[in-house]
């Protein structure tokens, strides 16, 4: 589910400057926007409301069946998810969890910065980035167990070589065309974002806790997108004043 919500976001991030934005005017978006918001919340407390009532349905109606059930689902419920042991997680494992969400996100709005700002000023340039970081989550949470661990193994043999790339790149050892320049800092993002988005991925914890595992991997992409634009913006200032 984590795969398709991330297509239907790269179906969202594409089909914006293709479809919406020439057809519909602003305001027009706002109310459409506005408009589906409300739909997704009723839809939520609906599903909120249905699951309640089944949960309610499928209790037992007295204390004699749940005495009756126990004795014959005592060897099921030890093999079902439900019947877990809550053990909390670790701040160390919390901890790490935000870090592998925070680099891919602080990475993506640093290259998408760069490339908008130092190489090519071109609308919608900051799509292709985007794209990217929503393609790596695609491929490690893909049911296609063969095709994520390829295309992860094949991200942590690139990472190096064009970390060492980017190093020459910034030292201006060398000359590089501006095209060259452009792809190396993207598959440079796209291979990090493997990476990292490939160990949350295979360290996912069972269904029961899934729901904080996913929180904290939204909170390592929020912290990113705050430290990243006010470093970034201390950055601009201070190149002006270089200048």
């Amino acid at each position: 589910m984590y795969a398709a919500s991330n297509v239907g976001s790269l179906l969202a991030l594409v089909g914006y400057p293709l479809v919406i934005e020439p057809n519909l005017s602003i305001p027009a978006q706002t109310w459409l926007w506005s408009g589906g918001y409300v739909v997704f919340a009723l839809l939520v407390a609906s599903c909120m409301i249905v699951l309640r009532r089944r949960a309610l349905a499928t209790e037992p109606e007295n204390a004699e069946e749940t005495h009756d059930s126990s004795a014959s689902s005592a060897s099921s419920a030890s093999e079902s998810p439900a019947s877990e042991p809550f053990v909390p997680l670790s701040w160390g494992t919390q901890l790490w969890w935000v870090f592998l969400a925070f680099i891919p996100s602080s990475l993506m709005l640093g290259v998408t910065t760069f490339l908008t700002t130092d190489v090519a000023p071109v609308p919608l340039l900051w799509v292709i980035p985007l794209a990217l970081y929503l393609l790596s989550f695609i491929f490690v949470f893909s049911r296609r167990i063969l095709l994520s661990s390829t295309a992860v193994r094949a991200a942590r043999w690139m990472l190096p070589a064009l970390s060492v790339g980017l190093a020459v790149l910034f030292f201006d050892v060398i000359y590089m065309p501006l095209w060259v320049v452009f792809v190396l800092h993207l598959a440079t993002l796209f291979s990090a974002a493997m990476v990292a988005h490939g160990r949350l991925a295979s360290e996912r914890p069972p269904p029961s806790r899934l729901t904080e595992f996913f929180l904290l991997v939204s909170v390592g992409g929020v912290s990113a997108a705050f430290s990243t634009r006010s470093w970034l913006r201390k950055y601009s200032i201070r190149s002006s004043n270089t200048r």
